[in-house]
């Protein structure tokens, strides 16, 4: 098979490799044709928080974490080493308990995890930064490599509450929805657990949740009026959001191919919509006109809607269907800028106004959950329920007497 029998002694001690300013952990073992090889891998260790890039070369910093960092990851290896299996064919630790491998390793599988359908890119890039975290969280406690094993209730909810006090609720709620579904994937699909460790940890009500708060009226023309005299793209970006109903990382990958103006409706791709659902909207005269204003002469069928034409002197030239898709911090960096003119208080996100649409919908249009679900592409009434829990429903009035 090519394995060996993993004594320190047989393949030699972890150790750091230093290449320039590139740091590998690095131990020695022999091949089954005996032939002595390296071991090395440089996990997280070159990252930017230990390298920069200074005038054309990299210099390294923050050598005592990194040192810190690097001597974490030996006593891991070294335990790994002394306890299972070393596979000299795939690099690998053979391990026949599948829960004494990293959390980490599995958490990197269930991006790519596909229970029903396809996981859109917007997902993964989700999922994906919410694993950064997860790591870091460990890394920062001395436990990189925790083993999925040893992953208990309590240390989830250790977890989560760090994530409450440096966010806000929803932000906790979103990460255990996460990591439920997370282990939901490791009993259910691996088997690899015998029950969810975390099943009965409960989420906070999202209604109580301060994020993404819908805007009053007066504030929203406050803001508006502030965009527009700010940013005159971003503000019909703004309104494009509010009467879509899309998410902005879905308007930016709008075409021109998908923009009827003579039927005034925007087309949204499956391959573009969180819930893989073709749709569309309308648009309003008043907003089509202003578009209408600033579409060039020239644009092409894939021109993007608010796209770009590349950078003049380190400024992104935004423009109505350009060739270059607009990045979307761009955007929220022009939010920001909103945020501190107006002095708006902690819950008014570039967000919000999705959540604005809803409530006018509710409010003042009298639609029902359902007739909004068909509009905004949500897959059930509960996921609704965190647009439309600002919005203030209709009450019957109660006839009784007594």
């Amino acid at each position: 098979m090519g394995t060996n029998n993993n004594a320190i002694s047989s393949t030699g001690k972890p150790f750091i490799y230093k290449d320039g300013c590139k740091w590998y952990i690095q131990f020695w073992y022999k091949n089954s044709l005996n032939e002595r090889k390296a071991f090395k891998r440089a996990y997280k260790l070159n990252k930017s928080e230990y390298i920069i890039k200074r005038n054309g070369k990299y210099v390294e910093i923050n050598k005592t974490l990194r040192k810190e960092y690097a001597n974490t990851l030996i006593i891991g290896l070294t335990e790994q080493l002394q306890t299972l299996n070393f596979n000299t064919e795939t690099k690998e630790f053979d391990n026949p308990d599948k829960t004494l491998i990293p959390l980490s390793k599995y958490l990197n599988d269930f991006v790519d995890y596909t229970p029903r359908k396809k996981r859109g890119e917007s997902t993964k890039h989700l999922y994906r930064s919410y694993n950064n975290v997860i790591n870091q969280y460990f890394t920062d406690l001395g436990q990189p490599d925790i083993l999925l094993n040893a992953v208990t209730r309590e240390t989830i909810v250790n977890f989560l509450d760090k994530i409450e006090l440096q966010g806000q609720t929803s932000h906790r709620d979103n990460y255990l929805i996460y990591l439920k579904s997370f282990f939901k994937y490791c009993v259910e699909y691996l088997e690899i657990l015998p029950k969810n460790p975390i099943k009965l940890i409960n989420a906070i009500n999202a209604n109580d949740s301060k994020s993404n708060k819908a805007y009053p009226e007066p504030l929203l023309m406050q803001v508006l009026d502030e965009l527009k005299k700010l940013d005159y793209l971003f503000w019909l970006f703004w309104r494009v959001i509010y009467y879509t109903l899309r998410r902005p990382s879905e308007i930016l990958k709008v075409r021109y191919k998908d923009v009827d103006f003579e039927k005034g409706t925007v087309d949204f791709e499956s391959d573009s919509v969180k819930t893989h659902k073709h749709l569309y909207a309308y648009l309003p005269p008043n907003l089509l006109n202003d578009l209408k204003e600033h579409v060039p002469n020239d644009a092409k069928p894939n021109d993007y809607f608010f796209g770009n034409t590349g950078k003049m002197k380190n400024t992104i030239n935004k423009k109505l269907f350009a060739p270059i898709k607009s990045p979307y911090d761009h955007f929220y960096q022009s939010f920001s800028t909103v945020k501190r003119h107006l002095k708006l208080e902690k819950g008014y996100t570039l967000y919000s106004m999705k959540h604005t649409g809803v409530v006018y919908m509710v409010e003042v249009m009298k639609w029902t959950d359902t007739e909004i679900i068909q509009h905004t592409g949500h897959t059930d009434i509960l996921i609704l329920g965190r647009y439309s829990r600002d919005a203030k429903r209709e009450r019957k009035v109660h006839t009784g007497t007594i």
